[in-house]
């Protein structure tokens, strides 16, 4: 069972990076003026920033792979791995003839779970190099849970930044202002703008 199991993860990460190695982001055109001189962590699997905006490939940190340097791409969703006591409170056993069977089941959803503590341990240097980044821009993110402790990372050094989170729709303004809560940015460090604004 654990064999199929592992072989249904295999192939769901075959496809998801062939799925991305199609994408072909030379037929994208300029939509944004961005700054140039910037540094960006992209959570993009593409090199659009380097081949449509020219942007110098060591200010790109790609935090979950790049498919253009071949890179193992990190996909995944956030749920907290589900485990199933043995015991109840009385220390009866919880097992059945279905328990194997279930625990394998869970295996693939359990293996997709995206290890965003293990990546930002691997990327200390690069979040304390964040300590005197003033001006912070969220460009295309929609600060997901699965991703905030990426930012609260960032927040933890970056302590005088003015955060940007620039968006399509103003019913995206709540939830963007609640995820920079969660990760320690004061509202008077924040500010919403459309993203209109940037348009080229």
């Amino acid at each position: 069972m654990s064999e199929k199991a592992n072989d249904i993860i295999y192939s769901i990460q075959t496809a998801f990076c062939h799925w991305v190695s199609q994408i072909d982001v030379k037929s994208a055109n300029k939509s944004l003026n961005i700054d140039l001189d910037a540094r960006f962590l992209s959570f993009n699997y593409t090199s659009t920033l380097q081949s449509v905006y020219k942007v110098c490939d060591t200010k790109v940190t790609h935090i979950h792979g790049s498919v253009k340097n071949y890179d193992e791409l990190i996909f995944g969703h956030g749920r907290d791995k589900l485990i199933v006591p043995e015991f109840d409170e009385d220390g009866e056993s919880l097992r059945c003839i279905f328990s194997d069977a279930e625990e394998y089941s869970r295996g693939p959803l359990n293996q997709l779970k995206k290890p965003v503590d293990e990546i930002i341990d691997r990327n200390k240097a690069l979040f304390r190099s964040y300590e005197k980044v003033s001006d912070i821009k969220v460009i295309g993110h929609s600060l997901n849970s699965i991703d905030v402790p990426y930012f609260k990372k960032i927040s933890s050094y970056a302590k005088n930044a003015i955060w940007t989170v620039y968006y399509y729709h103003e019913d995206e303004i709540p939830r963007a202002r609640e995820a920079l809560e969660t990760c320690g940015v004061r509202a008077q460090k924040n500010k919403f703008i459309n993203i209109k604004e940037i348009k080229i």
